[in-house]
């Protein structure tokens, strides 16, 4: 049997939301994106730490899949409900 490599997983936190300092919890409030050449070296950085391809999980979230969709914009999202915030009533 050939060994195999460790799985590698990376976590990132949604861009900052329209929500302004308040928690949003399940609220489905958009990502407030950095500008263009911000994105642009995040999406370098993320290169150097995911070469190859990837699979790619996000929360239905809006902030979410458009912070996933910016900085991986030819990468399918697989959306996961279990990735949700947590409710907070």
């Amino acid at each position: 049997m050939a060994a195999s490599s460790p799985a590698r997983l990376l976590l990132i936190r949604h861009a900052r939301s329209t929500a302004a300092g308040r928690l949003a919890g399940r609220l489905d409030v958009p990502a407030t994106l950095p500008a263009a050449a911000a994105l642009a070296q995040a999406r370098g950085q993320l290169a150097c730490l995911l070469p190859g391809s990837c699979n790619l999980f996000s929360s239905p979230a809006l902030r979410c899949r458009q912070t996933a969709e910016a900085l991986l914009p030819d990468t399918a999202i697989t959306e996961d409900s279990r990735l949700w915030e947590q409710h907070f009533g």
